[in-house]
């Protein structure tokens, strides 16, 4: 048995955020596309290919009764959801439409006002769907409405985030991968986590730093199954480098979820909102980044978002694959959907070996087979990875499970890796 070494980024996985509107089920099947077409989209969808299914789109004829779920769906993955907004709108008026497709759009339209900061009108988006929902819609579901409209009336009296840059910024981690942020008139060294729907404070540490805690009580789990209640609370002000945020809103954990039990604690963490605002990221191998004054154009658009989770297109035995891009884990993963759709190979030559994974709700033992050598093309761009583990179990549930996860062995194997957010790019040097 083979033990995953346990880094600060690694443990960050610890916390998953259960909001049913931030992970949008498959679509309803009562849709007029052709049958052939319906099924490849659903699949595309299904699988959060959305590298696959903007490529088929391009290649099918807009009909906003039949495919402007899936178009709204691709132009959300894409980081604009304003245009996809406008393209649900259009979709609920158009003809033919059923209460199960409508109850879909609507949860999309509530996940993009939810990204654009807009929680009144995300907490009417939430009125509307709890008020009436279709047979289709299941207790799990609309259990994660509730959850989630229990963050959106806490926050309806807050403005949207908004992020000003003044200029190019050089920010140097530490040891830990930790960068200073400005808190009000305090100062920080948190973690980064592109994978973290929210930024995430300990209860003690939100206190010292003078925050109101906002009571919520909102569902949250782990990689563990161990399920807590926690708060939020909205810092005024927040400053990394020369970009200047307010109304950041940041989840509140209790201490005992983020203490592990060395004595080491998680005690603040940079979620993907604050990240994504930045609009271009230099990651270099000497663990400093630059955020430059403005991003730059670039073309390959080769970076989606599952919601608030970043993925990356990557080819790997001949296949295209939609990748979670998880800066908080030190190994990159092959997750139980490849495996499924590969089983009898690794049955018939593959040998069986299993790995510690967890954080601080616990460890499990969970068995894998190793890839001993992966070739991964990324763009332009091949990375040489070796004992690659390939789960056989889900580590969450398969509607929010990728096929693979790009760890940081990936990352800083490279001088530099960008992130741009406004041209949806990742490029690797």
């Amino acid at each position: 048995m083979k033990a995953e070494a346990r880094t600060p980024q690694l443990l960050l996985l610890a916390v998953v955020i259960v909001f049913g509107c931030i992970r949008a089920s498959p679509p309803p099947p009562a849709t007029v596309v052709l049958p052939s077409d319906a099924n490849a989209l659903d699949s595309m969808y299904r699988t959060h290919d959305y590298f696959a299914l903007r490529e088929r789109l391009s290649n099918t004829e807009t009909n906003l009764a039949s495919t402007g779920f899936y178009l709204a769906a691709v132009q959300q993955a894409f980081n604009d959801p304003l245009r996809s907004n406008s393209t649900i709108v259009r979709a609920l008026q158009a003809m033919g439409v059923s209460d199960s497709l409508r109850f879909e759009l609507r949860r999309m339209q509530l996940s993009n006002d939810l990204r654009l900061y807009e929680y009144d009108r995300a907490d009417s988006v939430a009125a509307v769907l709890l008020a009436a929902p279709p047979p289709s819609a299941d207790s799990a579901t609309l259990a994660d409405i509730r959850n989630t409209d229990q963050l959106l009336r806490a926050l309806r009296d807050v403005p949207p985030q908004v992020a000003t840059i003044t200029g190019s910024s050089i920010l140097h981690a530490d040891g830990a991968g930790h960068v200073l942020v400005q808190i009000g008139d305090s100062l920080r060294h948190y973690g980064f986590d592109t994978g973290a729907n929210l930024s995430v404070l300990m209860r003690s540490e939100a206190e010292a730093l003078g925050l109101q805690i906002r009571p919520v009580g909102l569902t949250v789990g782990s990689s563990t199954d161990v399920s807590v209640t926690a708060d939020i609370a909205v810092a005024n002000q927040l400053t990394i480098g020369h970009v200047a945020y307010r109304n950041v809103v940041f989840l509140v954990m209790p201490d005992r979820m983020l203490t592990f039990k060395d004595g080491f604690q998680i005690r603040g963490l940079i979620g993907f909102p604050v990240i994504e605002a930045m609009g271009e990221i230099h990651f270099r191998r000497d663990g400093s980044m630059e955020i430059p004054a403005h991003a730059s154009a670039r073309g390959m658009h080769n970076l989606a978002l599952e919601e608030l989770r970043p993925l990356i297109q990557v080819s790997y035995g001949g296949e295209e694959l939609a990748c979670l891009l998880d800066t908080g884990s030190g190994q990159t993963e092959f997750l139980a959907p490849y495996y499924v759709q590969h089983r009898t190979s690794f049955n018939a030559r593959g040998e069986p070996d299993s790995v510690k994974t967890g954080g601080a709700g616990g460890v499990r033992t969970l068995p894998v087979y190793r890839l001993q050598r992966v070739n991964l093309e990324i763009g332009d761009t091949t990375v040489v990875l070796h004992d690659v583990p390939v789960y056989t179990t889900f580590l969450h549930p398969p509607k929010d499970e990728q096929s693979c996860a790009i760890g940081l062995d990936v990352l800083h194997s490279l001088s530099e890796y960008v992130l741009n957010f406004h041209s949806m790019t990742l490029t690797l040097h």
